[in-house]
């Protein structure tokens, strides 16, 4: 099964072909410009280089959210339309599971961390063993001081039940731009406990998106094309002014 998986949720932006679990080619850029500047000429380029066409494809996976509204508007609006133009099944994959990913074999805690802007950060925390990823299913959005308290009860309950725990198992491994924006907050908080990926990690990986969605689309588990849309998390601007004026 062949997919394109896309990823513009933050700055940074990816492009990835995949054939099963093998990743055939993959183009990121991290610019501080939008990316409808360059995401269309990043997908001709990849699946160039590939030697396949838009037709040869059997799926698509794009990041539907949380991350930039602008951004993950660009993106899910071009998967759409290639979708809409092939007749093929698209996937939708959290920004957050993407960052987690590539960790899977990381023995103990994973959290996932973006940039929400406003002093806040949107994030989610995994398990990982085994090279299985589990979700602990609290994804949200909130201040960089909360993260522990929200998503990481556990390590702050096993502070006091650490004998024979290896010091991975108490430990968690922070990803993403939340983390390294907010790395000595969430260090004053956790101590040694908390561990930093190196920044080339913290961007999201189409790669990772592509195998996401490949275990969806290998389930026959896709989105409905016409009905799918971004996963905001939180309101946006024009919402919020917008129901201030008509209360």
């Amino acid at each position: 099964m062949k997919i394109l998986a896309i990823d513009t949720a933050a700055q940074s932006c990816s492009v990835a072909v995949s054939d099963h679990e093998e990743l055939l080619g993959e183009m990121t850029l991290n610019l501080r410009q939008t990316h409808s500047r360059h995401l269309l000429a990043m997908i001709h380029q990849v699946l160039s280089d590939v030697r396949l066409s838009v037709s040869d494809l059997d799926g698509f996976g794009v990041v539907r959210g949380p991350g930039s509204f602008t951004g993950l508007r660009i993106g899910i609006s071009t998967v759409k339309g290639l979708c809409a133009a092939t007749g093929k099944p698209l996937a939708g994959v959290s920004s957050l599971d993407a960052l987690a990913f590539p960790f899977a074999f990381y023995e103990g805690t994973v959290c996932a961390l973006l940039d929400a802007r406003k002093g806040e950060v949107y994030g989610e925390s995994y398990r990982c063993e085994d090279g299985k990823i589990e979700k602990y299913g609290r994804e949200g959005v909130m201040r960089p001081e909360q993260v522990p308290e929200i998503l990481l009860p556990e390590i702050l309950q096993r502070e006091s039940e650490s004998a024979g725990r290896s010091e991975e198992k108490d430990s968690c491994l922070f990803v993403g731009t939340g983390a390294r924006l907010y790395r000595e907050i969430i260090r004053n908080l956790l101590d040694s406990k908390a561990l930093f990926s190196s920044p080339q990690d913290d961007l999201i990986r189409a790669a990772a998106v592509a195998r996401i969605a490949f275990r969806r689309l290998i389930e026959k588990d896709a989105d409905d094309v016409v009905s799918f849309t971004p996963h905001y998390i939180r309101k946006s601007d024009a919402q919020i002014h917008l129901q201030k004026r008509t209360l």
